[in-house]
Formats: C-alpha cells, structure tokens, sequence
C-alpha cells in the first residue's frame, strides 16, 4: 500500500507517460487498425462520466488524426512484424 502522496503522485504521471508511449508505440510501428482503434475510443468518450474524461479520450483520438499526428498517416494494414522474429 503507497502510505505517501508523493508517490500517488508518481504512479499518475507514470501512468499517462506510459498510455502515452503506447500510442506512439502502435501508431509508428503499424500495430493496430487505426480505425478501429478510432472507434472504439470514440464509444469510451461518449460513455465517459465526467467531462474530464471525456477530453482525455478525446485526446488519445487526436494521436490518430494525421493533421495532428503525422504518424497516423501510416498505412491501414494490421499487426506486421519484422521477418525472422518470433512473437509469442
């Protein structure tokens, strides 16, 4: 159990750090159906049960809008990995 504020403190930022890293991560390197992807964050926007968490999703949807992100422009394609690598 996390006894000091401080600390509450840092999981948060960790948190949105790491949520952050994620995007980037599937959006550069092609991981998802950025569509799809798109969908579904909408439909937790619009479930939200606060307007703050409403934004915040509606932040994570502007990862994938290429006039925000140029690297949303990748291509549509699903799950590609490198030749030669396993993925358990």
């Amino acid at each position: 159990m996390i006894d000091n504020p401080d600390e509450w403190v840092g999981m948060g930022v960790w948190h949105l750090q790491t949520s952050i890293s994620i995007m980037n991560l599937l959006i550069n390197n092609d991981l998802v159906d950025l569509g799809v992807m798109k969908t579904l964050i909408e439909e937790k926007a619009q479930q939200s049960g606060s307007v703050n968490e409403q934004a915040l999703w509606e932040t994570y949807r502007d990862f994938l809008n290429p006039e925000i992100n140029s690297a949303a422009n990748i291509p549509q394609n699903v799950i590609r990995f490198p030749e030669g690598e396993d993925f358990v």
